[in-house]
């Protein structure tokens, strides 16, 4: 067997029930080579390795949060120079539109990380460095190099000395000029 992989064939709700408080959680073993990740309970914080059951949660986020993800920004490629002038220019070109949102967004040009996640809301692919454009409470943009297909990303931004990771639902991701306009918008932050 390899390193995070499991030998259970056939999903349990073992996972599926706080041990400590009882809350119902949308969370299942891993099936053959799925890997688990650390979830916290958000009734009284108990943690547990186990996959995210999307099916099970339907959307409802509110029983877990996800334990931050292992990002090591130091060990990813940069974005090209000309990524960081093309967001600020399609800010400058756009200006904060009163267009049909509920929540006011701003300006906001910063190195994001963004991992993209499946179903189960584990890792698919290695991370990439974005540049963010706009940020809301509610949702942020960011420019990538490359398209991303995933319902779910994970957006970790500089905060200090620290970093915060939120999950997000990707609403949209299109080319943008030579690159790709992702929109997300936020589910639940990451606790540490």
């Amino acid at each position: 067997m390899q390193p995070g992989t499991t030998n259970v064939e056939k999903p349990t709700d073992a996972v599926g029930v706080c041990l400590s408080c009882e809350t119902s959680l949308p969370l299942r073993d891993p099936i053959g080579r799925e890997r688990g990740h650390l979830w916290e309970c958000a009734k009284c914080g108990t943690r547990v390795a186990a996959v995210f059951d999307a099916e099970k949660a339907a959307g409802d986020f509110s029983a877990v949060r996800p334990v931050k993800f292992y990002i090591k920004r130091s060990e990813l490629t940069e974005p090209p120079r000309t990524i960081n002038r093309f967001a600020q220019q399609q800010n400058e070109r756009e200006g904060v539109r009163a267009d049909h949102r509920a929540v006011e967004r701003h300006a906001f040009s910063r190195t994001a990380t963004v991992l993209e996640l499946d179903e189960a809301l584990t890792p698919v692919n290695e991370p990439d460095v974005a540049i963010s454009r706009n940020l809301s409470k509610r949702g942020i943009a960011v420019v990538l190099t490359r398209a991303i297909a995933a319902k779910y990303v994970i957006v970790e931004l500089d905060q200090g000395d620290s970093t915060i990771q939120i999950l997000s639902r990707v609403t949209r991701c299109e080319p943008l000029g030579p690159y790709y306009d992702l929109a997300a918008e936020f589910v639940v932050k990451a606790v540490d």
